[in-house]
């Protein structure tokens, strides 16, 4: 299954996602890594590489204190996209996360890519709720986000439940 929204404590090197099936914080409740990113406890997701994106927003926080080079230090991801409106911030960023293919358009990136996990690393949360909504309708398994994860609990609500209509 696909996860829930997810968000992450700067201060720790682990996620903490909220199960969709316990209810319970899955920091230290599962064998859990942002890359194992199914329900099942201590399964992974595939043997096979998993496709990572990047949303940013340089000039609005950039990219949320590095989140996408997360995907960086594990072999069995591959940052295959960023995107950034900002055509500097985007080089930039591209070339730090060792990515492939860049866009000026997230939504174009989402619906070309169809990855499997999104990482949305824009600072403010204004426009994260439709950030996350385009990526759960583009597929992706696996969402990693900055706390918090949206503006009102209306806008969480709506995250959740794409995610388990998916």
């Amino acid at each position: 299954g696909h996860l829930s929204a997810f968000d992450v404590d700067a201060a720790l090197p682990r996620t903490i996602l909220t199960c969709p099936a316990c209810r319970q914080s899955h920091q230290g409740h599962h064998d859990f890594s942002p890359v194992q990113g199914v329900h099942t406890p201590g399964e992974n997701m595939s043997s096979s590489t998993l496709r990572v994106v990047a949303i940013g927003s340089t000039g609005r926080g950039d990219y949320g204190h590095s989140l996408g080079e997360t995907f960086l230090h594990f072999d069995n991801t591959e940052m295959v996209a960023v995107a950034d409106e900002d055509d500097a911030g985007r080089a930039a960023a591209a070339e730090r996360m060792q990515a492939q293919r860049q866009y000026a358009d997230y939504r174009e990136m989402l619906e070309k890519e169809r990855p499997d996990i999104v990482t949305i690393c824009p600072k403010w949360t204004d426009r994260r709720r439709d950030m996350m909504l385009r990526a759960i309708d583009a597929g992706a398994k696996g969402i990693f986000c900055d706390k918090p994860v949206a503006q009102a609990l209306d806008d969480a609500d709506a995250m959740l439940e794409a995610c388990e209509r998916n």
